[in-house]
């Protein structure tokens, strides 16, 4: 049986090593395969409606995290980080693990400096774990 996560569930009984190897190469190719129609969809969507802020968030999240296009995620972020106008939005940003693949990037932090600039957001990002009064090291 084949998921949307691209594993095949193996019979218990096969044990032979060609037959793994087949097994592996084509959850592989499947995982491949799932992953090129995701980017087509989500791009085409963006085609429809390229100034769908929220859509073209979630196609970087997608592109960083589950599709491993750091590039693409980056590119598709450009605009957003551009026309964003919302402090909570950015805020938002700058804790969702789904960006953590590229938030070491240089372009990353040159977009969201620039885009917190644009919005007057000077102060540094209040960590929730940090105690009531400490400042930031």
């Amino acid at each position: 049986m084949t998921h949307l996560t691209g594993r095949i569930n193996i019979a218990p009984g096969l044990h032979d090593p060609f037959e793994v190897l087949v097994i592996n190469g084509l959850q592989s190719l499947h995982r491949r395969a799932l992953q090129r129609l995701c980017k087509t969809h989500e791009y085409r969507a963006l085609l429809l409606d390229p100034d769908n802020l929220s859509m073209r968030y979630n196609l970087a999240c997608s592109l960083a995290r589950e599709l491993g296009d750091p590039k693409g995620a980056l590119e598709t972020l450009k605009p957003f980080f551009e026309k964003v106008n919302s402090q909570m939005h950015i805020r938002h940003l700058e804790v969702d693990p789904d960006l953590d693949p590229i938030r070491k990037d240089g372009l990353f932090k040159e977009m969201l400096a620039a885009a917190k600039t644009r919005l007057g957001m000077d102060d540094p990002v209040i960590d929730p774990a940090m105690p009531s009064g400490a400042s930031p090291a």
